[in-house]
């Protein structure tokens, strides 16, 4: 799954439960998925934590391509996409999230490829291929893996190289000229090197109408992941992983216009489409513009936008076997490249361009230490981060004679190291108890400096540095993790658990468009820290044909690391949250050949005392965070022509939720509900599968995102929206 990304972003990221479908090989809805989300290999049904997991037959099966799409059956996971584009992703889990844009910004759900973090917010978005696994981690972790996260954290899990020679080719074609394909080759260089090739690459054409100029919303994508695991001895394993990427979309223009006018408190409220949105700016009559039909994708662009993004890395995995321990170490470099301009007013006049970017890499080193005794499991550890980020952002008004250009380069260095470990201690025959504690430093230091242009009477230069602001231009912070937790287990089917769990998160920096209005005090914001207290069960039942997993939490959050936009400039402050809810997910086989999936997801959320621009103080509900989230699946599979036949469906509902933080009318997502389908042929030998899907079956214009730029003083808000219908094929061979 390296750096790039698909052509078709998921339903908005629901909070589903997991369909753990049949895979290609057969293997039914419950078969044992194996884990590691505590560092080592466990039935899922065995671990005491809230955890999804597909395997990657089942990501095959459910048409899964992009990381987004996993929000699509991952319950408590929603992933929006700002600006519709694929140049930052925004994840949040049971609505712990950070929606800065800013691409120096670590989000708060920590994010690893085979082990390794991936820091950059603009590289989450990724064409997923030639996976083994995928893991998501609901609430704090730290106590185990490497970079300490407050909401949870996504693990993708490459296929490894295997000791006997494979391969496999997939191809989809589809709408929108989609031409789609992954594939590997795998298998034994000489008795103890083994090596493994993967690629994926992704075209498709351009699904927005400009009616006015090119089509927008295309992208081409090629990646590749080369491996090399090398069995030293027979206590030394050293795994090599290369890979990189590329990603363009060369016409971007994500957004559906919408004039705009402000409420009370200062916020923006949506106009109907066929609204002239210089009608709501004094002055600006002379770019007047109206969308008049509403169609979510169709549009008036003037400037033609584009995306360039670039990845490559390398990862090192050796694991050393000694008699009564084993230690692993893994080494992880990125370099991370991207550049980014967008038609922001989305009309026909040259009003507004927003352009940012960022060229960076990131280096990390993890040594850890696993052992166990008869009644024992423990792990310990020691980990260190570096990231050197320079980014650019510009917000480009070229008006006649008024014309304004914001400008801020910026270079952030982080350092972090960390200590931590975590032990489990069978105290009695049904009884485990689970402690961890972790130990964070972090040290960040940013050079910023803001330029302002008016009119073209020269550039007004604002420096943000040790040297202009002294301390407020770094900061150190230490802070602990924990956790505890008691498990119990009455019967083999049935495991309870219940934790107290504390997780925190550095602070940071915003990057401010527009020094001259904002304080250099307000640049800086604090750590997070976050508290649950999780309690839950999992259990099979029916003989083995139905598997039900629930969780109820509470989280206590201090200093939430909230985004608003302030005066057209992005600032992260700190607000206290609370946050409960409960996740279920049912799985049952009632029938040879048939799988059905029910899921749940409740959530409660809170951000006190958050300041409105009109100056009123009032709670807000954080966004990315839905009440409630609905999703269920039916699948049919049954000889057919000397192979297998299967036909399946599914649902998704999303509730109400945010996209501000302010809460804004404008910036409300309505709830709605996006169906797929796929019918699919198996051969007898399991060679070959043909597939033909449609997803978002309905056509319907699904609303995923949206900014409030009226609340910054301008005529007009961006509203994002999901791809529409869109049906295809695929055909997949495998070699052995």
């Amino acid at each position: 799954m390296q750096t790039t990304i698909s052509t078709y972003r998921a339903a908005g990221g629901s909070l589903f439960a997991l369909a753990l479908l049949v895979s290609t090989a057969h293997a039914q809805v419950l078969e044992e998925v194996v884990v590691t989300a505590q560092k080592r290999e466990q039935s899922l049904q065995d671990v005491g934590i809230s955890v999804t997991a597909f395997t990657g037959d089942q990501l095959h099966a459910l048409g899964l391509t992009s990381t987004d799409e996993i929000s699509q059956q991952t319950p408590g996971l929603l992933f929006t996409a700002a600006g519709g584009t694929q140049s930052i992703g925004l994840p949040a889990i049971r609505g712990v999230g950070q929606n800065d844009f800013g691409p120096h910004q670590e989000v708060p759900n920590a994010v690893y490829v085979d082990e390794g973090y991936l820091s950059f917010n603009g590289a989450i978005l990724q064409q997923m291929f030639d996976l083994e696994r995928v893991e998501v981690l609901r609430g704090p972790q730290g106590t185990l893996f490497g970079r300490n996260a407050t909401g949870g954290l996504m693990h993708f899990i490459s296929r490894k190289p295997t000791e006997k020679p494979e391969a496999y080719a997939d191809l989809t074609l589809a709408e929108y000229e989609q031409v789609k394909f992954e594939g590997a080759v795998s298998g034994p260089l000489s008795e103890r090197l083994r090596g493994r090739l993967a690629v994926g690459t992704n075209y498709h054409g351009a699904f927005i109408d400009n009616r006015i100029g090119p089509d927008t919303g295309d992208t081409e994508s090629y990646s590749g992941r080369g491996q090399l695991q090398f069995q030293a001895t027979d206590r030394l394993d050293v795994l090599l992983s290369f890979f990189g990427g590329t990603h363009s979309d060369d016409h971007v223009g994500p957004y559906q216009h919408r004039a705009a006018i402000l409420d009370r408190d200062g916020l923006g409220i949506n106009l109907p489409a066929n609204v002239d949105f210089y009608g709501t700016c004094p002055g600006c009559d002379a770019f007047g513009y109206r969308d008049g039909d509403g169609d979510p994708h169709a549009q008036d662009l003037g400037t033609n936008g584009f995306l360039e993004r670039d990845t490559w890395g390398v990862t090192g995995n050796v694991k050393w076997d000694f008699d009564r321990f084993v230690l692993t170490s893994i080494s992880h470099y990125v370099d991370f490249q991207f550049d980014y301009l967008e038609d922001n007013d989305v009309s026909p006049t040259p009003f507004a361009e927003f352009l940012f970017g960022q060229d960076a890499s990131e280096f990390t080193q993890e040594l850890r230490v696993n052992g166990e005794t008869e009644r024992s499991r423990w792990v310990a550890g020691f980990y260190y981060l570096n990231i050197d980020s320079d980014n650019y952002e510009g917000f480009h008004l070229p008006l006649p004679i008024t014309g304004v250009l914001l400008d801020t380069v910026w270079n952030l260095e982080t350092e972090s190291w960390a200590v931590f470990g975590q032990f489990e201690y069978d105290f009695a025959p049904k009884w485990t108890f689970i402690g961890g504690l972790r130990w964070t430093e972090d040290s960040k230091e940013m050079d910023l400096l803001n330029t302002l242009d008016i009119a073209g009477l020269g550039i007004i230069p604002i420096p943000y540095n040790k040297a202009t602001v002294g301390g407020l231009a770094e900061q150190s912070n230490g802070d602990y993790s924990f956790k505890t937790e008691l498990d119990f287990r009455p019967t083999e089917d049935w495991l309870l658990y219940f934790g107290v769990t504390r997780g925190n998160k550095g602070g940071s920096f915003s990057a401010p468009l527009d020094m001259t209005v904002t304080p250099f005090g307000a640049v800086p914001y604090h750590p997070e820290t976050l508290t649950s207290y999780e309690g839950g069960f999992k259990a099979t039942l029916w003989d083995g044909r139905a598997r039900l997993n629930a969780s109820a939490f509470y989280y206590d959050y201090k200093d939430y690391q909230a985004f608003r936009l302030e005066n057209a400039t992005q600032i992260v402050f700190n607000a206290d949250a609370e946050l409960y809810g409960l996740d279920i997910e049912l799985y049952a086989q009632p029938a040879e050949g048939w799988d059905l999936v029910l899921g749940a997801s409740w959530l409660d959320a809170t951000v006190f005392d958050v300041t409105l621009p009109s100056g009123r103080v009032t709670d807000r509900a954080p966004p990315q965070a839905p009440s409630l989230s609905i999703n269920g699946l039916a699948r049919r599979e049954w000889p057919f022509w000397q192979g297998h036949l299967a036909v399946q469906g599914d649902f998704n509902y999303v509730g109400d939720y945010q996209a501000s933080v302010l809460n804004s009318p404008a910036t409300e997502i309505p709830q709605y509900v996006i169906g797929n389908a796929r019918l699919s042929y198996r051969s007898g030998d399991e060679r070959w599968e043909a597939a033909v899907f449609v997803k978002n079956i309905a056509d319907a214009g699904i609303r995923s995102y949206a900014f409030d730029l009226a609340a910054s003083g301008f005529p007009y808000n961006q509203l994002v929206y999901l791809p529409p219908r869109w049906v295809g094929g695929q055909v997949v061979y495998h070699w052995e």
